[in-house]
């Protein structure tokens, strides 16, 4: 898991920004979501069930449909795949 600058996770958080169209959509259907962003040993470590999307194409509908589930949504650093979802998280 790389480290972010705090410019480049605002920039993924931007209005416009597909995450940030994916979190709208998510408050609008009154889900809410738990969200990681970056994957790598720490973040497997925590990651307990769900399921692997193979790194499936990110898309906001994609993301607001996995929302409805209970656990938490797994994307890459870039927020270009989701990689997992329905994961419980065990810190």
């Amino acid at each position: 898991m790389s480290r972010s600058s705090l410019p480049q996770v605002l920039s993924r958080l931007s209005p416009g920004s597909p995450l940030r169209d994916a979190i709208e959509l998510i408050v609008r259907q009154g889900t809410g979501a738990l969200i990681v962003v970056g994957w790598g040993a720490k973040v497997e470590a925590l990651c307990s069930g769900g399921f692997q999307l193979d790194r499936a194409p990110f898309s906001p509908a994609r993301m607001a449909e996995l929302a409805k589930m209970d656990g938490a949504i797994v994307v890459d650093d870039e927020v270009r795949f989701i990689l997992r979802a329905n994961v419980h998280l065990t810190p």
